[in-house]
C-alpha cells in the first residue's frame, strides 16, 4: 500500500477538532466552575517529572555513586526539584543507554535538550515522508503540536515523544521494501515503550508469511545476543510490569484509557462487570486479524488501525501521552476515511472532561475521562472493515 500524501481535508478535519476541543475544556469551565485548568497547566507544565525517570535511571545504573548521600549531592547540584530525587522505574535496557549522555548535564538543561531533539526528530522525519510538502508538513505539525497527548508528553519529557518519528522513519522504509531495517527500528520503538510489541508481532507475522526469513533471522541473532548481555534487566523489567499492572489499571482513569481501567470504573460506577467481556472481543479479534495478514500476505490500512487501537487499549498503562502513537496512523487516511479520521480527532483532542473537574460527579468524570469507548470503536470499525474486504476478495475469486 501507499502511505504518502495524506489529503489537506483529512488534516483540516483533525485539526478543527482539536482546537475546538481545547476552546471548549478551557474556555466552559471558566464560566461553571472555580476549578480553572489553565491554574493548573501553566503552573506544572514543563516540569520534566518522567524525563527524571530516565535521567535518574541512568544515573544509578552507570554511575557508581559510593553512598546515597553522594547521589544526592549530584541530583541537588544538577538542579533537579527535591521531589524527583527518588523518581525512577524498571525501563527496558536500551532506555538507560539512550538517556546516558544527558546525565552529564543539569537536569533542567538535559530535559530541554532532550525535548529540542526529540521534536527536532519529528520534524525532519515529517518533513522527508511528505517529500519537502512544506505546507502539508506544516500543517501536520500544526496540528501534531496543538494535541494534548504531544503537549502532556514535552511537560513529562516523556520517551513517548520518540515513537511517532520512530514509526514515521518504519513506515518509509517499509515502503521501499527495507524489511529488515524496517524490523530493527520496530524493535526500537517496542524497547521504548512497550505498548507497540502487539504491533511489531503483526509485522512479524507478516514478514514470515511473506517467507523473508534471511531478515527475521539476523533480527532473531542480534536479538538474542542483546536479551542475553542484558538479561537481568529483562527479568526486572517483566517483574515489575506483571506487578504493577493492576495498579496501573485503577490508577484515577482521567489519564489511562485502558479495557482494565475502563472496566474498573464501570463496575465501581455501575455495578457491571465488562472487563472479561471487553477483553475477549478484544483478543478475539486480534488473533483474527493476525490470521488474516497471514492469510493475506499484507498488512492492509484497516489491519494497521486495528494493531495500533489494540496495543492503546490492552496495556494496563495506557495514558494519555501514548495516545502519541497515532500521529503516524493520519498520514494513512484518505478523504474517503471520514469515520476514521473523526475517531482518531475525538482521540487526540484535549480531553474535555478534564476542564469539567470539579463540575461532573466523581463516578461520571472517571468514566468520561478515559478515551476508551473512541478507541474501542475505532478498534471495532476497522476490524469490520478488514473482514468485509477479506470476504469481498474471496467472492471476487470465486467469480473470476
Amino acid at each position: 500500500m501507499n502511505f504518502q500524501k495524506t489529503d489537506d481535508k483529512t488534516l483540516i478535519i483533525i485539526t478543527l477538532i482539536t482546537l475546538f476541543s481545547i476552546f471548549f475544556s478551557i474556555f466552559l469551565p471558566a464560566l461553571l466552575s472555580e476549578s480553572f485548568l489553565l491554574d493548573y497547566r501553566f503552573k506544572h507544565l514543563f516540569n520534566g517529572s518522567d524525563f527524571s525517570f530516565y535521567y535518574n535511571n541512568a544515573l544509578n545504573h552507570f554511575w557508581n555513586f559510593e553512598t546515597l548521600e553522594n547521589l544526592r549531592e549530584y541530583q541537588l547540584n544538577s538542579g533537579m526539584p527535591e521531589l524527583f530525587f527518588d523518581y525512577k522505574s524498571t525501563p527496558f535496557p536500551i532506555t538507560d543507554e539512550l538517556f546516558l549522555p544527558f546525565t552529564v548535564l543539569p537536569f533542567f538543561k538535559a530535559y530541554y535538550l532532550y525535548l529540542i531533539i526529540a521534536v527536532g526528530f519529528f520534524v525532519a522525519m515529517t518533513a522527508v515522508y511528505f517529500k519537502k510538502n512544506y505546507l502539508q508538513t506544516l500543517f501536520y505539525l500544526s496540528f501534531v503540536f496543538v494535541s494534548y497527548p504531544f503537549i502532556a508528553s514535552l511537560e513529562k519529557g516523556q520517551a513517548s515523544l520518540l515513537v511517532p518519528p520512530m514509526l514515521i522513519l518504519f513506515f518509509l522504509l517499509l515502503e521501499n521494501k527495507k524489511y529488515f531495517f524496517s524490523l530493527v527500528v520496530l524493535a526500537i520503538v517496542t524497547h521504548l515503550k512497550i505498548f507497540p510489541l502487539f504491533i511489531f508481532f503483526g509485522f512479524l507475522v507478516y514478514l514470515i508469511s511473506i517467507k523473508k526469513y534471511k531478515e527475521i533471522l539476523l533480527g532473531v541473532a542480534i536479538a538474542i545476543v542483546w536479551v542475553v548481555l542484558n538479561i537481568d534487566s529483562y527479568i526486572k523489567f517483566l517483574e515489575y510490569v506483571f506487578y504493577a499492572n493492576d495498579a496501573w489499571s485503577k490508577q484515577g482513569g482521567i489519564i489511562n484509557h485502558s479495557i482494565f481501567s475502563f472496566g474498573y470504573f464501570v463496575k465501581s460506577g455501575l455495578g457491571i462487570d465488562l472487563e472479561f467481556v471487553l477483553k475477549a472481543i478484544s483478543w478475539a479479534g486480534f488473533i483474527y486479524v493476525i490470521w488474516l495478514i497471514w492469510k493475506k500476505k499484507e498488512i492492509s490500512k484497516n489491519a494497521w488501525i486495528f494493531l495500533f487501537s489494540f496495543s492503546s487499549v490492552i496495556p494496563g498503562s495506557s495514558f494519555f501521552y501514548n495516545l502519541v502513537i497515532f500521529f503516524p496512523l493520519i498520514l494513512l487516511l484518505k478523504k474517503e476515511d471520514f469515520l476514521y479520521t473523526l475517531l482518531i480527532g475525538i482521540i487526540l483532542a484535549y480531553p474535555l472532561h478534564l476542564g469539567l473537574k470539579g463540575v461532573l460527579p466523581d463516578v461520571l468524570l472517571g468514566l468520561a475521562s478515559i478515551k476508551f469507548i473512541p478507541l474501542f470503536i475505532l478498534m471495532a470499525v476497522s476490524f469490520f472493515k478488514e473482514y468485509r474486504d477479506y470476504k469481498k476478495g474471496i467472492l471476487c475469486q470465486k467469480e473470476n
